[in-house]
């Protein structure tokens, strides 16, 4: 009964990835678009054409914590958002609704988004290119192996370093 990810035909793309013990849906209010969690990706995606349209959207729904039965209790999930010009994430926390524009267009679980982001300042030594020699000028040390440039991208499973992989990937090798 859930969507974890589509697109129109339009182009708009989204996905819902887990963010267990971070996402908080609501009750249902009165006065509000009120959307149940398993429907927010059909409710987008059926109304919006853009990224632009979908925040519209968002900053006027309320997610709610209605569930689909009682065997299939709302998931825990944050959302990314494309279209060819944007992306964006979306998180619905306790402390309400955030949306980042998502400069790297990657997102993966736990945890929330402007972590992620802000981990990624511990590579920004990484790069495509071949590293110089920058040791000491009195040792002659030299490459000895393509990708040298990228020593240091983490290569566990772990969402976070999921994460600075395949931002590095997006926004260096695949341009």
């Amino acid at each position: 009964p859930l969507y974890y990810d589509a697109m129109n035909e339009k182009g708009l793309g989204m996905a819902g990835l887990n963010f267990v013990g971070n996402a908080h849906f609501n009750p249902v209010v009165e006065n509000k678009t009120n959307v149940c969690s398993f429907e927010f990706i059909p409710w987008i995606l059926c109304q919006c054409e853009t990224v632009e349209e979908a925040i519209h959207l968002i900053n006027e729904m309320n997610l709610c914590d209605t569930p689909f039965s009682a065997s299939f209790p709302p998931a825990s999930l944050h959302y990314m958002i494309s279209d060819s010009n944007k992306t964006i994430t979306v998180e619905i926390m306790k402390d309400g609704v955030h949306i980042y524009d998502n400069p790297v267009g990657v997102l993966t679980n736990n945890p929330p988004f402007d972590k992620q982001m802000f981990n990624l300042n511990n590579y920004m030594y990484l790069s495509t290119k071949q590293p110089e020699n920058t040791f000491s000028k009195d040792v002659n040390l030299s490459t000895y192996s393509r990708g040298m440039g990228a020593l240091g991208l983490p290569g566990d499973l772990s969402s976070a370093s999921r994460f600075v992989r395949v931002a590095f990937t997006n926004m260096n090798v695949t341009k």
